[in-house]
C-alpha cells in the first residue's frame, strides 16, 4: 500500500506516472501500472484458473471487444469523478465551470450506461457473473457514493444499483471499500 498523494521513491521508480493500481507480476518480472494489462495478466493466470476464478473477459473476441468498450465507459466515468474531486479540492478554489463539465459528463455517461444495460445486460452482468465492465461500473458507482453523494445517481438511473449490490456482496470488493467520510 502507498499514499498516492505522497508516493515513495520506490513507487515512482516502478511507476513514474504515479498511476494506481500497480501490480508486480512475477511471470514477466515487471511492475505493471496499466489496469487493462493487469486484468489480462490476472485473467490468464494459472493461479486463478486453479482456484476456479472465472475470467472477467469473454473468450470470443467480438464479445470481448464489446465488454472492453463498456468497461471503458465505466472507467471513463470514474476518471471524470476523480477529476471532479480533485477540482473541487483545489487549493485556490474550484472552477465552477469545470465542476459542471465533469458533473454533466458523468450524468450523461450514467444515462448512456443505464440505457445500454437494458439492451445488453449480458455484457455487463455476464451469464455466470459480472464481466469486467460490471466490476468497473461497480467501482465507479461506489466512488460516486463516496465523493459525489449529492449526484444522487440512483434517482437518475435506478437500474444500475443492482450491479453495485452484486459487487458489494463480494468479499474482495467489500474489503477495499473506503470508510465513510
Amino acid at each position: 500500500m502507498t499514499n498516492v498523494m505522497e508516493p515513495s521513491r520506490e513507487f515512482l521508480a516502478a511507476n513514474p506516472l504515479g498511476l494506481v493500481p500497480v501490480l508486480f507480476d512475477p511471470g514477466i518480472a515487471e511492475w505493471v501500472a496499466d489496469s487493462d494489462t493487469q486484468l489480462d495478466l490476472l485473467d490468464e493466470s494459472p493461479l486463478l484458473a486453479e482456484a476456479a476464478v472465472r475470467p472477467v473477459w469473454p473468450l470470443r473476441s467480438t464479445d470481448r471487444a464489446r465488454v472492453r468498450a463498456r468497461s471503458r465507459w465505466a472507467t471513463g466515468m470514474m476518471t471524470a469523478a476523480v477529476a471532479h474531486f480533485l477540482e473541487k479540492n483545489r487549493t485556490h478554489g474550484p472552477d465552477p465551470e469545470v465542476l459542471k463539465e465533469h458533473r454533466d459528463a458523468i450524468s450523461a455517461a450514467l444515462g448512456h450506461v443505464a440505457r445500454d444495460m437494458e439492451r445488453n445486460a449480458v455484457l455487463w452482468a455476464g451469464s455466470e457473473g459480472l464481466t469486467q465492465a460490471g466490476w468497473d461500473l461497480g467501482v465507479a458507482l461506489e466512488y460516486l457514493d463516496l465523493r459525489m453523494p449529492d449526484l444522487e445517481w440512483r434517482k437518475l438511473c435506478p437500474g444500475l444499483d443492482p450491479v453495485l449490490q452484486v459487487c458489494r456482496r463480494n468479499p474482495i470488493f467489500a474489503g477495499t471499500t473506503p470508510p465513510p467520510v
